[in-house]
């Protein structure tokens, strides 16, 4: 049964809720907390699999700290099967530490990410793609991105990077993808990251599918005309991975004289309570409804409904308490 690898961060996510943001130098009294694994990587895998209910693998950096151990339970309590690139490392794992202001639906951030985490590319973990549809990376850990990313290519597996800001990896990463779901805040070197210039930019670099989210503004995307859908939806063709030859990559002259569909798609409204993982929730169903077999704007819609769905609760867990509950038979 074909699945999915999600390649990059891993935290532990503390949200605090509070009716308003608090004022400097001051004690707040929440009204709730979650505590769980986080990350983009982790909270879209943990999405996939609650949709799809298949047990995607998770390629990140553990180790052997107890936080560590915190996170790896929860993500498998969850459905999601961690792979380890530094099983011996005795590093700190990020936390991340959330303010959530549920009068305005806004959450802060701070977090040191994955920026003092060294993981390698551990080329014994690519096992993880026998039977994948398609693979996410996030960038945080930019060996692994961009291993498992080039052995998806060669593979015929979807590549699907989240963008998230522009890092330096993006470079050498961005002609192994497929499809690029970014950020307003996403703005390549020589741009001004005006969806226009992303596209643009995008398309010239080899990826067919791009797409700009906008928090509940819609979402920009721009598609290059092709008649190949990258992922394959059903278990059969995903015994083929490493047999099913690529579409060519194209030179920047050829993608220059190709049309790009751009279109735009409505974000539903919601009262929001705590937005903080929608984006990694987004994406993650967006891999589990373009590995299905649904058309690029299609699964953005979808995977935007899910979304949005999240937002009204807090932490990145409870809305599946309340999303209809997919056949479980298929894990």
């Amino acid at each position: 049964m074909a699945t999915a690898v999600f390649v990059g961060l891993a935290t532990l996510d503390i949200a605090y809720a509070v009716r308003r943001y608090p004022a400097e130098d001051s004690k707040t009294q929440a009204e709730d907390q979650f505590l769980g694994a986080g990350g983009p990587a982790a909270n879209a895998a943990v999405a996939y699999a609650f949709l799809s209910g298949r047990d995607p693998a998770l390629i990140t950096a553990l180790g052997e700290h107890q936080l560590a151990q915190a996170i790896r339970r929860d993500l498998e309590r969850f459905g999601v099967a961690p792979v380890d690139v530094t099983p011996a490392g005795t590093q700190r794992p990020p936390v991340s530490s959330i303010v959530v202001a549920t009068e305005s639906g806004t959450r802060t951030i701070v977090s040191l990410d994955g920026s003092r985490v060294s993981a390698p590319f551990d080329p014994g973990a690519l096992e993880s793609l026998h039977d994948a549809a398609v693979v996410l990376v996030d960038g945080h850990y930019p060996e692994p991105a961009l291993g498992f990313a080039a052995a998806a290519r060669e593979s015929g597996i979807t590549v699907v990077l989240d963008a998230g800001r522009w890092r330096s990896v993006h470079a050498e990463l961005l002609p192994l993808v497929d499809v690029a779901i970014c950020s307003a805040a996403f703005a390549p070197p020589g741009t001004s990251g005006t969806p226009a210039e992303v596209f643009d930019d995008l398309h010239a670099r080899g990826v067919h599918r791009v797409a700009i989210t906008q928090g509940d503004k819609p979402i920009r995307y721009s598609e290059i005309a092709s008649n190949h859908h990258p992922a394959r939806p059903d278990a059969e063709s995903a015994q083929h991975a490493h047999t099913t030859p690529r579409e060519q990559v194209r030179s920047p002259s050829e993608r220059e004289t190709e049309a790009a569909h751009v279109g735009e798609i409505a974000v539903p409204r919601t009262q929001a309570v705590d937005t903080l993982g929608a984006g990694d929730i987004l994406h993650g169903a967006f891999c589990h409804y373009y590995a299905a077999g649904q058309s690029f704007p299609d699964a953005l819609r979808a995977a935007a409904a899910v979304a949005t769905a999240s937002c009204a609760y807090l932490g990145t867990r409870e809305w599946m308490r309340h999303h209809p509950r997919p056949d479980q038979s298929t894990r």
